[in-house]
């Protein structure tokens, strides 16, 4: 036995998810935010976080959960698991909990889009023997069976979203190949080469893409958000050292160059190399992305690639548009909880909990 079926064997025995008594309260609410999390004792799961703040366990798993996802209906709650998982758990409105393994060949890199009708749902998958990125298609009205797949048009597809006409996917190839035999480890480190893609649904064929200059190839894209208007504000992760010389933040709408956000006071050193996820406000004027490694958020204004300003807590990377314009909730590794509002030049808190949790990198804004 290879260590990819061993993988898969022992995710295999540890497949359990649990509904937790939160679900059913949780299920209820009309606007909030969901987020993996890790127990002190080492147990993972998700949570709903409310406006005011408070988190409501509402999954319970063994294995680390990376994005939740709410179906457009808001009947089920999806979660990939995490590079390189091969399992897909849905939990339906009236608890049920289905687990689908991934093809054989294939394995999961945590993140997803539903189309928006929410027939469908799309998921980043490698094909690790043949070295290439893959959009697995799933029907969720038949289960989630997966019904095809079509090219990411990159390595690594990583974060990906539905596009503001609800036609086209915007994905990020995040350009590391990997492979279950060797785990989490970067083959290619030395030939990589990330992207954004924009992909049709109707055809599953690139309709743009845009790549950095060749020198710095080596920044890779995996998190991005999208301004109502379906320009792309991405993060990257820089896998050369020394950090802090490279930009980590920048725009690309299709049809245009890339541009790169304005330089911070501090230069990017603070950000230590590494851009954990990448938020948009609602009205679509502010930029905000999170560092872990840096233990600092950062926001733009988008219009101008102005910063706007820094702010500094421990371990933060779970991001996300509140319901008001120029407004944010970020959580952190420590299990805080922050509400930000975003003047013309600085970032202040409106609300901050502490609670027991350890929050995971994601966190998404729902509103039913």
């Amino acid at each position: 036995m290879n260590r990819r079926h061993f993988l898969k064997g022992s995710a295999a025995a540890l497949a359990s998810l649990s509904i937790l008594p939160g679900w059913a309260h949780a299920r209820f609410q009309k606007d909030g935010w969901f987020t993996g999390y890790r127990e002190q004792a080492g147990q993972y799961g998700a949570a709903f976080v409310d406006q005011s703040l408070q988190v409501t366990p509402v999954l319970s798993s063994k294995l680390r959960l990376h994005d939740v996802f709410l179906s457009p209906n808001g009947e089920d709650i999806v979660a990939p698991a995490r590079r390189p998982g091969d399992l897909l758990w849905i939990v339906r409105a009236d608890g049920d909990v289905q687990t689908i393994a991934a093809p054989e060949d294939r394995h999961y890199f945590g993140h997803g889009a539903f189309s928006q009708d929410g027939k469908f749902f799309f998921i980043a998958e490698n094909d690790f023997d043949n070295e290439r990125g893959v959009i697995g298609v799933y029907d969720a009205a038949s289960g989630y069976k997966r019904i095809d797949e079509f090219s990411s048009n990159g390595i690594g597809p990583h974060e990906m979203r539905l596009m503001p006409d609800g036609q086209h996917l915007m994905i990020a190839n995040g350009g590391i190949l990997t492979h279950p035999d060797t785990g989490r480890a970067k083959l290619n480190i030395d030939t990589m080469r990330p992207n954004l893609s924009l992909l049709s649904l109707a055809s599953g064929q690139v309709v743009d893409a845009a790549r950095l200059q060749t020198d710095w190839h080596q920044l890779s894209i995996r998190h991005f958000a999208l301004t109502r208007d379906g320009e792309v504000v991405f993060g990257v992760q820089d896998q050369q050292k020394p950090y802090g010389e490279r930009p980590m933040v920048g725009a690309w709408q299709p049809g245009s160059p890339v541009r790169f956000f304005d330089t911070p006071k501090q230069g990017w050193k603070p950000f230590n190399g590494y851009i954990g996820s990448v938020a948009v406000d609602v009205g679509g004027t502010v930029a905000a992305v999170a560092s872990p490694r840096g233990g600092v958020a950062a926001f733009w204004n988008i219009d101008t690639r102005q910063v706007i300003d820094v702010f500094q807590a421990a371990d933060v990377c779970g991001v996300s548009q509140t319901h008001k314009a120029k407004e944010f909730v970020a959580t952190t590794g420590q299990g805080k909880v922050f509400k930000l509002q975003i003047g013309d030049s600085n970032a202040m808190t409106l609300q901050e909990n502490q609670h027991a949790l350890q929050f995971d990198n994601h966190c998404h804004a729902i509103s039913l």
